[in-house]
């Protein structure tokens, strides 16, 4: 996929971030493109390059009212007792560098419900964590709105799914 410069994208790694410029350089005596990315969860400014595989799961974000629709039908997907904890992990980790936002969603929601009832191991807090900032950042980038508003939406969004 081709990306213009001001273009709103979700990258799989480093999350929702704004195309700030796009560059060529000689690498090896191959020119290649770059895109400058900024990430404002963590005031973050990177390059990834345009032509390497590992960046085609790269795409425009969603407008707010899809995300948001998209987050509310997510299932989650609770610990199958027949699997592995290091296979559920895995499992996970692989929802969340997909970049796809359904996917993300349902690991969010799911530590977001146990985390009521048990204390996360250190490793699901992280995992919560990531898709949490994925989450907000293609929020906040959508709506252009505030991390902090973001967060706060985020927030509301659970609790009334989890009134009904």
């Amino acid at each position: 996929m081709i990306f213009n410069k001001g273009d709103n994208v979700f990258h799989p790694v480093y999350g929702a971030g704004t195309i700030e410029n796009i560059e060529s350089k000689i690498i090896e005596g191959c020119e290649k493109s770059y895109y400058t990315l900024y990430v404002p969860i963590g005031n973050l400014k990177v390059q990834v390059s345009a032509d390497n595989p590992k960046n085609k799961n790269m795409r425009k974000i969603f407008d707010h009212d899809d995300i948001l629709k998209i987050f509310s039908k997510a299932e989650f997907d609770p610990f199958n007792s027949s699997e592995s904890w290091v296979q559920y992990y895995e499992k996970n980790q692989t929802k969340l560098k997909s970049g796809d936002i359904s996917q993300v969603s349902s690991v969010y929601k799911y530590l977001y419900d146990k985390e009521k009832n048990k204390t996360l191991s250190t490793t699901e807090k992280k995992m919560m964590h990531t898709a949490k900032q994925m989450l907000v950042g293609e929020i906040s980038l959508s709506s252009g709105i505030k991390i902090e508003e973001a967060e706060n939406l985020l927030k509301s969004k659970l609790i009334n799914i989890n009134d009904k």
